[in-house]
């Protein structure tokens, strides 16, 4: 082997090594990774923290009486909103309520009853790019105080009607109950 060929396979050898020092945890599924481990696990999601956190895997949870429903793998209910295709109907103060779900570099995982053909981006009059599922732009809702009880689901605000997702991509039929929030 020359020197220069050497000192690029250390090089190399080296970057690989380096990649694997980082703070990311993987779940058994190839490609998914797992969000930030000192996040408190039942807070929902920030705004700010959405954007910067690495890829998070759409999975099926049910809660109460709602359910099956698409979720993040730290089980945060993911919402869409009635008529929004581009993620233009959800702005400014509206972010604060309903934190878009955006993807990193790749495409979110499916896993399970999830239909990874159904998974999309779309990208945000800022630059940013939001995860879709059966053309619907995702969103957490701010108001959702523990990851596992959604609370957004069957919402009307200034903004519009707000929905949980099956795995089939539709509208989850069914409302709240008293015990899922108001």
């Amino acid at each position: 082997m020359s020197i220069r060929t050497t000192t690029l396979v250390a090089a190399l050898a080296a970057l690989g090594v380096a990649g694997c020092n980082d703070d990311t945890r993987y779940d058994s599924t190839p490609g998914a990774t797992l969000p930030d481990p000192e996040a408190a696990p039942d807070a929902a999601p920030e705004p700010d923290a959405v954007e910067s956190e690495a890829e998070r895997k759409l999975m099926v949870a049910s809660s109460g009486s709602l359910g099956p429903y698409l979720a993040d793998s730290e089980g945060h209910p993911v919402y869409f909103l009635e008529g929004d295709s581009d993620g233009s109907a959800c702005t400014a103060e509206c972010l604060e309520a309903w934190p878009p779900v955006l993807s990193g570099a790749a495409v979110p995982e499916s896993g399970g009853q999830v239909q990874a053909d159904l998974i999309g981006t779309i990208e945000r009059a800022d630059d940013s790019i939001q995860v879709t599922y059966n053309g619907h732009p995702l969103y957490y809702y701010a108001e959702d105080a523990t990851a596992t009880v959604p609370t957004g689901h069957d919402v009307d605000d200034q903004w519009g009607e707000w929905y949980l997702l099956t795995p089939d991509g539709e509208e989850l039929q069914g409302e709240r109950t008293a015990t899922e929030g108001t």
